[in-house]
């Protein structure tokens, strides 16, 4: 019995970094919602890679919930790495509440364009004195092709019918 468990011990071990630090891929039509624990001085990472097409991020929400009266929610900061690495200074949730204990803290976010491949990347800190639990949800969908391109595409087809047309009626 012993000459497995060493080794099952040992692969959880080293695995275990591994799944803290999950990447979740995005595809078009996911709504996403993952939650964590932060932990008091803690971090907390959400890393979300693009699926195989371009994606636009909808009802982009960040929320958290602890139960000091909102005053751990309120402490809570967060950043956001682009896809091109650029990281926006820390920022704090812009709606916090306390009901009782409870209390519940929000931030909407612009929509995102993202391209295949790509990774955004959430990072929470957390600077308070008790645990909080944060949240990231969001809708996925496609990057819609703007409207031009579909006056485009008529244009070419009228075009393309006039040009037919002319050459019928000069032979």
């Amino acid at each position: 019995m012993n000459k497995y468990l060493m080794p099952a011990a040992l692969s959880a071990a080293l695995m275990a970094p591994l799944a803290a630090h999950a990447v979740t891929v995005v595809n078009i039509g996911d709504e996403i919602v993952e939650s964590k624990v932060l932990a008091v001085g803690g971090t907390v990472v959400f890393d979300f890679e693009v699926g195989p097409q371009d994606v636009k991020l909808i009802e982009f929400g960040l929320t958290g919930t602890g139960t000091s009266e909102g005053l751990d929610v309120a402490a809570v900061t967060f950043t956001i790495t682009d896809p091109d690495g650029n990281i926006s200074a820390p920022q704090g949730f812009t709606t916090v509440d306390n009901f009782g204990a409870l209390g519940i803290a929000g931030t909407d976010l612009p929509n995102l364009n993202l391209l295949s491949g790509s990774t955004l990347s959430i990072a929470f800190l957390d600077g308070t004195v008790a645990p909080v639990t944060v949240n990231v949800a969001f809708d996925v969908a496609p990057i819609p092709l703007p409207a031009a391109g579909g006056m485009l595409l008529t244009g070419l087809a009228a075009a393309g019918f006039v040009a037919r047309r002319k050459k019928k009626t000069a032979a």
